[in-house]
C-alpha cells in the first residue's frame, strides 16, 4: 500500500472516462497521444496528437520505512489529504503550499539503530546496506520535488490516491 500520484494533462478527458474497478485511473492519462485500433486489431498512436510522454507523470511513495514523507516528518494523511479538493486533486495554491512545505522540511535519514528497531536486516553492502537505503531516500526526495515542480510548471492537477 502507498500513495499513488498522477499528473493529468487532460482533466476533461479523465472526467469523461469511467473509473476502473478499484477506483484505479483509466489507462489513458492524457499525457500520451490517444491510441486507436487498426483494422487488424493492433493499436497505434494518433498522429495528430503528439503529446510528449512524461515518465515523471507518476509518483509512488509506500507507507513503510521507505516513505520519503516519513523521512521529512510529514504524512500523506495528516499533511496532504486536507489539501485535496473534492476530486482528490492537489492543485493551485494547495499544490504550491505542499511543495514548499516538503521542500523546506529537513530530511532525517534513518540511522542503523532506527532501521534495526523496525525489523530491517541491514547488510554491510548491497541494496540493504545503510548507505544504499539512505541514497534511496535522498533520490526519492529529489524525484518528488521534480514531480511537484512539473505539475506546477504545467499548471496541472495531481490526482492523489492515498
Amino acid at each position: 500500500m502507498g500513495a499513488d500520484l498522477y499528473i493529468w494533462a487532460n482533466r476533461g478527458e479523465r472526467d469523461k472516462k469511467s473509473k476502473l474497478p478499484d477506483g484505479a485511473p483509466a489507462v489513458h492519462s492524457g499525457l500520451r497521444a490517444p491510441m486507436s485500433k487498426r483494422r487488424d486489431g493492433s493499436q497505434r498512436r494518433e498522429e495528430s496528437e503528439k503529446e510528449p510522454v512524461f515518465s515523471e507523470a507518476y509518483f509512488r511513495d509506500s507507507y513503510n520505512l521507505s516513505s520519503v514523507l516519513w523521512t521529512c516528518g510529514l504524512s500523506w494523511w495528516r499533511d496532504v489529504l486536507p489539501l485535496l479538493n473534492n476530486d482528490l486533486e492537489l492543485i493551485g495554491e494547495n499544490l504550491t503550499r505542499f511543495r514548499n512545505q516538503f521542500a523546506s522540511a529537513e530530511q532525517h535519514l534513518p540511522t542503523a539503530d532506527d532501521l534495526v528497531a523496525e525489523g530491517v536486516q541491514l547488510k554491510e553492502t548491497g541494496a540493504n546496506s545503510l548507505r544504499k537505503l539512505r541514497e534511496y531516500h535522498v533520490r526519492k526526495r529529489k524525484e518528488l520535488l521534480a514531480f511537484l515542480d512539473l505539475a506546477i510548471e504545467k499548471g496541472l492537477p495531481i490526482l492523489c490516491s492515498l
